[in-house]
Order: structure tokens, then sequence, then C-alpha cells
């Protein structure tokens, strides 16, 4: 047999978004990849900072790629 379970209390999610287009060149990755760590940084989730820039730079290089 199951207890009954009080709902969950509802949280309201919070969305950060950003949007910035970048040239597909060397320095397009570096300033893609800057901002995203400085955005998540400022979105308080610091310990994601170096997720965020290894990530940003691995899919700015191959969206450049031929």
């Amino acid at each position: 047999m199951i207890a009954p379970q009080e709902p969950a209390e509802k949280t309201e999610e919070v969305l950060h978004e950003d949007v910035l287009n970048y040239t597909s060149r060397p320095k397009g990755v570096s300033l893609a990849r800057n901002r995203a760590a400085r955005l998540v940084g400022e979105w308080g989730q610091v310990q994601l900072v170096e997720t965020a820039r290894l990530l940003v730079s691995e899919l700015a290089t191959n969206a450049g790629a031929p």
C-alpha cells in the first residue's frame, strides 16, 4: 500500500535567454565562448561556467566547419 502524498509545492521556473549572432570565424568562436561563460556566471550557475565555455566552444567551432 502506498501512502497518499501531498502535492509538491509548485515553484516558478526561471528561464534565462540570450540571443546574439556571431560570424563563423575564430574571433566569433572566442566571443561566443566568453559571452556564454559570463552569462552563466551572472545567472548564478558559477559551477557550470567552465562546462558552458567548453560546450559553446565546441558547438561554435563545429558550426563554422566546412
